[in-house]
This record gives C-alpha cells, sequence and structure tokens, in this order.
C-alpha cells in the first residue's frame, strides 16, 4: 500500500494505492471468486486494513497490471533507440521503472550535446547506462521471489532479515541509493549536484 496524489508542496490527502499480487494465470479466478474471499485474504495478512478495504465495492476499482523482464543485447535497432520499461522492464519490486527512465532520457540528452555524431552519441549512451541497467536488472530479478514467490520459508527469511537490513545504518544506506536512484553500478554512486539532483556523468 503507498500513497498517491501528493506533489511536492502541495496539500496533502489521504489517498493510497493497494497492491496485490496474483500470478496472471490466475486472474480471472480471483475476479470469478469475487471480492468477498479477496478482502478475507487481505485481512488474514494484515487486519488493520478493514477500515480502507470497506471503500472497495466492485472490481472495477482495480486495475490489472502485468509486467515482464526485458533484457536486450543493445538499446539500438537500426533507426530506433529503445528506452525506459521497453528497453529494460523490470519486476515493480524497486519502484524504479519511471526513474530509469526518466535517467535514460537524460543521459541521452548529454551524449547528443557531447557526441561528434548520432552515432557516436548513441554508442556513448549506451555504453554509459549498461553498467546501471545491468546492476538494477540483477537486483530486481534477485528481489522477486522474495516478494512474489510461492515459497514460504522464502518469505519467512526476507521478514526475518529484510527489516534488521533496513535499521541497520550500511546495508539501510546502500538500500536508500538504490531506490533513489543514485548507484551506478556495483561500486560507485552518482555524484549530488548543488541542487541536491543525482549528476549523470557520461562515460
Amino acid at each position: 500500500m503507498l500513497p498517491v496524489g501528493i506533489a511536492p508542496g502541495g496539500d496533502d490527502n489521504d489517498d493510497v494505492t493497494l497492491f496485490w499480487s496474483v500470478r496472471v494465470t490466475e486472474m480471472k479466478a480471483v475476479r470469478a471468486r469475487g471480492l468477498g474471499p479477496l478482502k478475507a485474504n487481505i485481512l488474514d495478512i494484515w487486519p488493520e486494513l478493514a477500515p480502507l478495504l470497506e471503500s472497495l465495492t466492485s472490481f472495477d476499482q482495480f486495475s490489472d497490471a502485468t509486467y515482464r523482464d526485458v533484457v536486450m543485447p543493445g538499446l539500438r535497432r537500426e533507426r530506433i533507440l529503445f528506452l525506459g520499461d521497453c528497453a529494460h522492464g523490470m519486476s515493480p519490486q524497486l519502484g524504479m521503472g519511471a526513474n530509469l527512465a526518466l535517467a535514460d532520457a537524460a543521459t541521452l540528452a548529454g551524449a547528443l550535446v557531447h557526441a561528434s555524431s548520432l552515432d557516436a552519441a548513441i554508442a556513448l549512451f549506451e555504453q554509459t547506462r549498461k553498467r546501471t541497467l545491468s546492476l538494477y536488472s540483477f537486483v530486481s530479478r534477485w528481489l522477486t521471489p522474495f516478494y512474489q514467490g510461492d515459497t514460504i520459508a522464502v518469505g519467512w527469511l526476507r521478514d526475518l532479515t529484510f527489516g534488521p537490513a533496513c535499521a541497520f545504518p550500511p546495508t539501510r544506506r546502500a538500500m536508500l541509493t538504490m531506490l533513489s536512484g543514485t548507484q551506478r553500478d556495483w561500486f560507485a554512486r552518482f555524484p549530488i549536484a548543488g541542487d541536491g539532483l543525482p549528476d549523470l556523468p557520461l562515460v
């Protein structure tokens, strides 16, 4: 469950979005059983959500969202350059789709300014983004079984370790760096500019 609809400097509101993961092959069956069993399943896990679930009266309030991992050997196909999810779609565990797409666009803009030709700019863009995209793709695939797997033992391991990891300063810092999109590769971070935004240097 995540807050939504709050812009920087805007008025606060109480809107939230509830995410519930099911396999694509089970979507029709979940809808066919109705909201009652779904709500009961949710409340078994999180009883405190009962007041919120009262506002759910129809599956029309839900949107089905699917995803798949996308791994491309290169981001260019003749006259087409792929950016964002179509180039490196991932599981939504990190919530980084929009951030990575914006970083793609910013890096491409920088490459177009600095390179001597379009082909050189695209090559520079691919070289610059390769390490970052490889890191985030790997971490996303590694985390998926912990959050969307069917193995109970893996869920227990997640619950036992991820909470303390969030409180332990070194691992907390690493997690925040990943989630903020400022981790460049396994060993380096993007520098933070004076305006507080990550600087995206070209290779």
